[in-house]
């Protein structure tokens, strides 16, 4: 019955890692987009105030990218490494899903991003 149990705590961990992928890409394709955009037509944007008051600086792509993978990477490390114990039992058998979701993330920021 534990072993029931926490299969269903481990799915739940597994689930919320997909979630927080889908979360990661729905922010760069929307909010990010706008703000490259926003960088893209405005002449200097470095430090300079608009007219209400707010400031815009440089935004790199390839940093925020690189920044959302290595969140993306440390999620799917420690949820495949808690996931995988909770269901098994067994530290082997977390670090096989643990793998298995650093996959997933790394052909998600492959062909995704």
């Amino acid at each position: 019955q534990r072993k029931a149990e926490m299969s269903l705590y481990a799915i739940v961990i597994f689930i919320s890692f997909f979630v927080f992928l889908a979360v990661i890409l729905i922010i760069d394709k929307t909010i990010f987009a706008e703000f490259f955009n926003l960088q893209k037509d405005l002449p200097s944007v470095q430090g300079a105030q608009g007219t209400i008051g707010v400031s815009l600086g440089k935004i790199d792509p390839e940093m925020l990218k690189n920044t959302f993978f290595l969140f993306v990477l440390v999620q799917s490390i420690g949820g495949g490494l808690l996931g995988g114990f909770m269901m098994d039992g067994k530290l082997s058998s977390g670090v096989r899903f643990g793998f298995v979701l650093v996959l997933a993330s790394f052909f998600m920021f492959k062909f995704m991003f």
